[in-house]
């Protein structure tokens, strides 16, 4: 029984990272971002619908009860050949979220933007181990989205 809850969960969990070719921009806000989620309180925003690059995370604030968005958090990608690789995948030059807002999903809600608005070239995202700044939570991500290491290079190859 075990096991099949640990298979279960694992599929679970590889069927909500699947790339999501068919989600759309659920609106434009005030100040002309595509947010592409929104839970009330904090938004999601990508660059460009179809070959998004960069990723913002908004958190909603009140400030003499004026409610404003302020920036929590982004992820930042450019896009490369890689050894031993056929097709173009996504580096990740920089992703970061404000400290009081980490632990809360929001950094895999961030890849997932990438995964559904990159151009349908990408083949995935790679990783370069050695040049990697965060140790923590980084390979802990990674391992969730399934991951492969391949010598000093992990990959996440999208399901199209």
């Amino acid at each position: 029984m075990k096991r099949f809850i640990a298979i279960t969960m694992h599929e679970y969990l590889r069927e909500s990272i699947n790339r999501d070719k068919s989600r759309k921009v659920l609106f434009i806000d005030e100040y002309g971002k595509m947010i592409v989620y929104d839970d009330g309180d904090f938004r999601i925003a990508i660059d460009d619908e179809y070959n998004a690059r960069y990723i913002t995370l908004w958190h909603k604030v009140y400030k003499k009860n004026i409610e404003s968005w302020v920036r929590c958090g982004y992820l930042d990608a450019s896009l490369s050949r890689v050894p031993f690789r056929n097709g173009k995948y996504l580096s990740i030059r920089s992703i970061e979220i404000d400290k009081k807002h980490r632990n809360l999903g929001y950094g895999m809600k961030l890849y997932k933007a990438l995964f559904d608005f990159s151009g349908s070239e990408v083949k995935g995202i790679y990783s370069y181990l050695p040049n990697r700044v965060n140790k923590k939570e980084i390979p802990g991500i990674y391992k969730k989205l399934g991951a492969v290491t391949d010598g000093d290079y992990q990959y996440i190859d999208f399901n199209n």
